[in-house]
């Protein structure tokens, strides 16, 4: 079984505010892990050891091994990991933590991996060479008999052979104080719908659902209605990315291409990018007859004419 455990605040959650926990994971000493994800039962932080990346990643039968072309604008069906742990190693990682409402609130954690005979592991490890990751092609080659990098010390980024493995679930559960926020209350917003959380990248702005399929974000100078234009997961996405920082923009069709002749966008070899603080001109330019959606890793915000 795996040992988790879940650092407990210094001091009292402020409601809708995200808290960053230390979380610690163990593998038992006669089996390793390798771990999938982390994440809060209700909540939509989330942190992930398996990741697909962009490029394509194929699989030479012939050498047994893989072969990742990151050059190519594809996302990866072969992720990698960096959650293959030896047995009696750890790992410690960070996740947001938030209540929603004042009180006391328990926090269930789910921690979900795959168990691994100890010295099975490195059979089901495919790792890049020594030199890192750096590259157009880079090679993930089985590792052979007597090879130790798969048992006295974490890998690193690795793909992994685990399909025939069940996925195992650890849980652990912390009771936390939570106060409110006399500042912007989250009774007050509760007035105008569920409450789904708060977007950092708006200023902490509450988000809540008037009508199932809808959002409404709380801004200081008035409520920004969204209707059913904007998905959840581009206000998770601008809040993953630190302040002063850019977010790739996907324009497609001509009432697209007219909102981002409005916004301050910045070219750039990739593509065009958006200053992350003037997120909320682009929430406000879908009244235009475009829709919001979370794209793909290259992609970014994907702004498309709206058809329905």
């Amino acid at each position: 079984m795996l040992a988790v455990s879940l650092e407990q605040p210094e001091s009292p959650l402020v409601e809708g505010m995200p808290c960053t926990l230390s979380l610690s994971v163990r593998a038992e000493e006669s089996t390793a892990a390798l771990l999938e994800d982390a994440f809060f039962e209700g909540g939509r932080a989330r942190v992930e050891w398996k990741k697909r990346p962009r490029g394509v990643i194929s699989y030479d039968a012939t050498a047994d091994r893989y072969l990742h072309a990151t050059g190519l604008l594809a996302r990866s069906a072969v992720p990698l990991s960096s959650g293959a742990l030896p047995a009696s190693h750890g790992s410690e990682t960070l996740i947001a933590a938030r209540a929603l409402e004042p009180g006391r609130a328990r926090l269930a954690l789910v921690v979900r991996y795959r168990e691994v005979p100890r010295s099975e592991l490195p059979s089901r490890l495919y790792l890049p060479p020594d030199r890192g990751i750096e590259g157009t092609n880079v090679r993930y080659e089985r590792l052979r008999a007597g090879d130790l990098r798969g048992t006295e010390a974490a890998p690193g980024v690795a793909i992994t052979r685990e399909t025939d493995l069940p996925l195992l679930e650890a849980r652990v559960e912390l009771e936390v104080a939570v106060v409110e926020d006399a500042a912007s209350p989250g009774g007050k917003a509760r007035e105008r719908g569920r409450l789904l959380g708060r977007s950092r990248a708006l200023g902490h702005a509450w988000v809540v659902e008037p009508r199932p399929g809808e959002l409404e974000v709380l801004l200081g100078d008035g409520p920004l209605a969204l209707g059913g234009r904007v998905d959840l997961s581009v206000l998770d996405l601008a809040d993953g990315e630190p302040p002063g920082s850019r977010l790739a923009l996907t324009l497609i069709g001509e009432r697209a291409g007219r909102v981002g002749r409005g916004l301050p966008l910045e070219r750039a070899s990739s593509g065009v990018l958006l200053p992350r603080e003037v997120l909320g001109k682009l929430l406000e330019a879908t009244r235009e007859g475009v829709r919001l959606r979370a794209g793909l890793p290259w992609e970014g915000i994907v702004v498309e004419d709206d058809h329905g």
